[in-house]
């Protein structure tokens, strides 16, 4: 189940770790920024 908050609520956590993965992004082409 789930509860309906009024406003979005994120765990600090998984900012962090969205936050790194947004890094290795370009932000004029979209591609990842390292070689895999």
């Amino acid at each position: 189940g789930h509860i309906e908050l009024a406003r979005p609520v994120f765990h600090p956590g998984f900012i962090v770790k969205v936050k790194k993965i947004l890094e290795c992004i370009c932000v004029n082409c979209g591609r990842l920024k390292a070689d895999i």
